[in-house]
């Protein structure tokens, strides 16, 4: 009889996710490409293990590491900012996204709420009108209102009896 040892269960995915950074920052410190590259790169990483692993907590480095690192790729030389500000924002919808995608949950909506704050302030800096998020702080209580309604819509659904 041949002596069948189990293979030990091996994990590849740390390690090629390592060899990945490891390159992509040789490659950043070697070139002309910069760092800029490098947050992108990582949030692509990450999102990679999302996709292996199904950790939410992958999912939210991912797409703030990814949404920034776009921003920042996207940034002209000498801009104000706004393009990184908008691509965290965009960072932040593609967490509820790709969350919404899995279909296997109901979908965490948190993220929505700083991609909202962030692509308001960057399209705010982009525009340079500097009362634009003034007008639209003044607005904030709707918001509050709409959520308390939408709550108070969706509780009572839930506690009606079957007719």
């Amino acid at each position: 009889m041949m002596d069948r040892r189990p293979e030990p269960k091996r994990d590849l995915l740390p390690g090629v996710l390592l060899i990945l950074v490891g390159v992509l920052l040789l490659v950043a410190t070697r070139t002309q490409i910069g760092g800029q590259l490098v947050l992108a790169a990582v949030g692509v990483c990450f999102l990679i293990a999302y996709v292996a692993r199904r950790r939410y907590g992958v999912l939210v480095a991912g797409g703030i590491l990814t949404g920034l690192g776009t921003g920042v790729l996207l940034e002209p030389s000498g801009g104000h900012g706004s393009a990184v500000i908008i691509g965290l924002g965009l960072g932040f919808v593609a967490i509820f996204a790709i969350d919404s995608l899995r279909g296997l949950h109901r979908a965490h909506w948190w993220p929505l709420i700083p991609a909202t704050a962030f692509i308001l302030i960057g399209l705010d800096v982009a525009i340079g009108n500097p009362n634009f998020l003034e007008r639209a702080a003044s607005f904030w209580p709707l918001l509050v209102v709409a959520v308390g309604l939408l709550l108070v819509l969706r509780s009572s659904r839930g506690s009606r009896p079957p007719a």
